[in-house]
């Protein structure tokens, strides 16, 4: 058999879709006769179906060095070029076939990659001058319209693609993605259930097709649609990834074997790393969660998410000293600041009590470059026990409870924290005109004291500790304020003012409970706690941030009172032991 007839059976095989076959021809031919355009050039067409780029491309070049001229050939470079992102060079070639319309689109599509969507919408437009029934144009505009949010022109462009070709399956898929994105369910479904019924065998209709089932909560029908797909492409990450994601809570053992199943196929895929490990850290499976935070820095060492995750984990395995100098690191990046801060106050007491020397040196370090932050200005004191100022004790207090105000409910639930309950129980019932909670938080004793009062005034540092008192609907009125200086500047008097757990944070209360006298009617009440200190003649800042206060020291202060109460409770539970106090309870008259 001749080279032509030999040339001639392959593109038949080929345009028959025989690929394998025509394969084996046209090597055969190239072994005979190794610069033969056509034979190269369909070489490089089933190298690029194969996603084999950099053999597409040598292969399309040899065929454009013996046929220069050649459209097809150059074109078909230029793609191959553009997939192996060797963009500047596709360019080059796109550029010099302008009168073809896919390079034009092809031009769109690199400059929108690049970010330059100005450059971008003028090559679509150049596309649909040419060819105004050019499919891929109009998607490719509508794909730009939407990514700055002219969800309406994109919508437009898709409705112009399909009045075209109304079983352009890839016009239907993202109009199913744009509608889901505008919350439009029922359009949602309805374009990617004729996508699906124009193609039952492509993976990504069925990926969508369970992403809207699982926004309208149709969760068994959308996990159906999921294993769709990873039937149809085993390879299917989007699927596999969207099935965890859909059942991290119900089934977490299906949810890590997909999980596991991505990262044998995508050994790079940092999303599914940080989501196995949060998977692991919910089961308590700490070590293998560490594991999987640390592949995420492994493959992006410059991420600071990556870099906190990590440090977090490490964190809670006991590593102090690697999460201190991953925390270190990211505090040089000038990233999550803030979290770092809260985490490193959290952190140094606990290691402070396994390795006193080591944390202090920590502590030492992060006070020495953040002179001014509070958290570590307080916490450097109380590793060393020394005293801090008033001013460093309120800002401690508002920067640290602002950072908890969302979570501070649940870890008082955690901690069993016994002190409003304890007031509400010397309460007994009793009607009070005027109430005022000092260091009020998120309103954890306005939910009972709103039923003995007519009026129920909150004093919190952290505005977001008041912000979510006030949607708990107990206080008449609420105050972000530092309670001594409340006190200094109100002229208003009350039968009843409460200090839940709030002098743990102030280290001198007496110049607060002389105002609190001064602030109570005739026959007003104060009722505040403490935590309890060994000795009663001293007040002490300990390594955990919390000042203990000498049952005489307290005594001291209270001189103007006619009568005095107190005993000993249990304020709280810190590491499965009883954190004992005084809550003492004081007349004036």
């Amino acid at each position: 058999m001749n080279q032509q007839t030999l040339l001639s059976s392959a593109i038949q095989f080929y345009a028959t879709g025989q690929i394998n076959e025509a394969e084996k021809l046209f090597r055969q031919i190239l072994k005979n006769e190794p610069y033969l355009p056509q034979a190269n050039y369909f070489l490089g067409l089933i190298a690029l179906d194969k996603g084999i780029y950099d053999e597409a491309c040598q292969l399309f070049y040899q065929a454009t060095l013996v046929a220069p001229k050649n459209n097809d050939y150059q074109y078909s470079l230029a793609v191959a070029l553009q997939e192996c992102g060797k963009t500047n060079e596709a360019i080059n070639i796109y550029e010099k076939l302008e009168d073809m319309p896919e390079s034009l689109n092809n031009l769109g599509n690199i400059f929108r990659a690049k970010g330059d969507l100005k450059s971008a919408r003028t090559y679509f437009d150049k596309a649909l001058e040419k060819d105004k029934n050019m499919l891929w144009a109009y998607l490719n505009k509508a794909l730009l319209e939407r990514e700055e949010k002219n969800y309406k022109k994109a919508k437009e462009l898709l409705y112009q693609a399909l009045s075209i070709n109304e079983n352009f399956i890839q016009a239907l898929y993202q109009l199913s993605v744009q509608n889901r994105i505008e919350n439009d369910l029922t359009n949602a479904l309805d374009n990617i259930e004729k996508a699906i019924q124009i193609n039952q065998t492509t993976d990504f209709l069925w990926v969508e097709y369970g992403k809207v089932l699982s926004k309208l909560n149709r969760i068994k029908e959308a996990l159906n649609a999921f294993d769709n797909a990873i039937q149809i492409n085993h390879f299917c990450t989007d699927a596999l990834f969207e099935k965890a994601l859909l059942t991290e809570e119900t089934n977490p053992d299906i949810a890590e074997q997909a999980y596991r199943t991505i990262i044998n196929i995508d050994t790079k895929n940092t999303a599914v790393f940080n989501n196995l490990g949060a998977l692991l850290y919910k089961q308590n499976r700490k070590l293998e969660a560490l594991e999987m935070y640390r592949n995420v820095f492994l493959i992006k060492p410059d991420d600071t998410n990556a870099a906190f995750n990590l440090a977090i984990a490490l964190e809670d395995n006991n590593d102090y000293q690697e999460a201190a100098g991953l925390y270190f690191k990211i505090l040089g990046q000038n990233q999550l600041q803030q979290q770092v801060h809260i985490r490193l106050a959290n952190m140094l007491p606990i290691w402070f009590e396994k390795d006193e020397k080591t944390a202090l040196l920590y502590a030492e370090g992060w006070q020495k470059n953040f002179p001014d932050n509070p958290l570590a200005v307080h916490t450097l004191k109380a590793l060393k026990g020394e005293k801090t100022s008033s001013d460093n004790d309120f800002a401690y207090t508002q920067t640290y409870y602002n950072a908890f105000a969302e979570t501070y409910d649940e870890k008082m639930i955690q901690l069993d924290c016994q002190i409003p309950k304890a007031i509400q129980n010397r309460l007994n019932n009793e009607h009070y005109e005027t109430i005022l909670d000092l260091g009020c938080g998120t309103g954890a004793c306005g939910a009972f004291l709103k039923d003995f009062s007519s009026e129920l005034i909150g004093i919190d540092a952290s505005p977001k500790m008041i912000e979510i008192a006030k949607n708990k609907n107990c206080y008449t009125k609420l105050y972000t304020q530092d309670i001594l200086d409340y006190l200094t500047h109100t002229k208003k008097t009350f039968d009843l003012i409460i200090a839940a757990d709030v002098f743990c944070y102030i280290e001198n209360i007496t110049p607060i409970i002389d105002l609190v006298h001064n602030h109570l009617t005739k026959t007003g009440r104060f009722i505040f706690t403490v935590e309890k200190n060994q000795n009663d003649n001293q007040t002490t800042l300990q390594y955990n941030g919390r000042y203990q206060h000498g049952l005489n020291i307290i005594k001291n202060t209270l001189i103007h009172f006619k009568q005095i109460d107190h005993n000993q409770i249990v304020l709280r539970q810190e590491k499965k032991q009883d954190c004992i106090g005084y809550l003492f309870d004081l007349k004036k008259g």
